[in-house]
C-alpha cells in the first residue's frame, strides 16, 4: 500500500512544487523581517556609541573648563548623553519577534502532523 501523500505527489507533482514555493516565500520574507530589525538595531547602537562618546568628550571638558555657570556645563554634555540612551532603548527590542527558523519549524511540524494523519485513515 502507498502512503496517501506519496500517491497524491506523485498523481499531481505541481502541489508539491507549490508547497516548495511556499516555503521558499516563507524564508524570504522571515529573513527579510529579519534583516530590517538587525540593521535598524544596529545603526541605533552605533548612533549611540558616537553620541556616548561625544557626550564624555563634553564632559571632560566641562570639568576642564568649569566656569561660573555650572548648567551650561552639565547642559551640554547631558544632551548627546541623553539622546545615546534613547537610541539604545528605542533600537533594542523589547518584545524579541519570533525568528524565522522558528516559523519555518513549526510550518514544517505541522506538515509532518498531517502525513503522519493521512497515513493512518
Amino acid at each position: 500500500m502507498i502512503h496517501p501523500a506519496l500517491h497524491l505527489v506523485l498523481r499531481h507533482p505541481e502541489l508539491l512544487a507549490e508547497h516548495g514555493s511556499a516555503y521558499a516565500a516563507l524564508l524570504a520574507a522571515g529573513l527579510s523581517q529579519d534583516g530590517r530589525r538587525l540593521k535598524r538595531q544596529l545603526l541605533c547602537q552605533l548612533g549611540a556609541l558616537a553620541l556616548a562618546a561625544v557626550g564624555a568628550v563634553l564632559a571632560g571638558l566641562a570639568l576642564m573648563l568649569w566656569s561660573e555657570q555650572v548648567w551650561v556645563w552639565v547642559l551640554v554634555p547631558a544632551v548627546p548623553l541623553v539622546l545615546a540612551f534613547g537610541l539604545l532603548w528605542w533600537g533594542h527590542d523589547r518584545t524579541a519577534p519570533d525568528s524565522t527558523l522558528a516559523e519555518l519549524g513549526r510550518q514544517l511540524a505541522l506538515d509532518a502532523e498531517w502525513l503522519r494523519r493521512a497515513g493512518h485513515p
